[in-house]
């Protein structure tokens, strides 16, 4: 294919297939990549064909396919969304259940009872042995 007849096919045709394109992704700037993609997909396979190809036809097949890619892969990025978008909802909605039921004593009662146990486990061993003496005898307790 001549430079000059790739020129004219582009001239003649790129507008109407973009018009055609946009119809189906709904965007005039991607439309516009598809079909300047199409062009060069065309300019790269056209010494191989024959002169019998109606160059047109040809050339909407590429375009026609490029959008179904297109729309393919745009799919796929959108339910991989809708996914993601799933997952971050149900964390919000366990975070909120969680400290909903969540009492403020609590909160930091499995980090305090940590600290407890290092310090008991600290002291030397006849005061663990009083202490652990003290929490047997909940009458003490109440005194303390």
């Amino acid at each position: 294919m001549s430079d000059a007849l790739f020129k004219q096919l582009y001239d003649d045709f790129f507008d109407r297939l973009v018009a055609v394109a946009r119809l189906y992704v709904r965007d005039k700037m991607t439309a516009e990549d598809l079909v300047a993609d199409s062009f060069v997909r065309l300019y790269r396979v056209a010494a191989g064909l024959g002169p019998d190809v109606k160059l047109e036809a040809y050339l909407t097949t590429i375009v026609k396919n490029q959008c179904l890619n297109y729309l393919k892969s745009l799919k796929i990025h959108q339910n991989a969304q809708r996914e993601m978008d799933l997952h971050a909802r149900r964390m919000v909605d366990a975070g909120i259940r969680t400290l909903s039921s969540l009492e403020p004593e609590h909160i930091f009662a499995s980090e305090v009872q940590r600290l407890v146990l290092e310090a008991v486990e600290s002291m030397p061993e006849k005061t663990r042995q009083v202490h652990s003496e003290m929490q047997k005898a909940p009458y003490i307790r109440n005194f303390l």
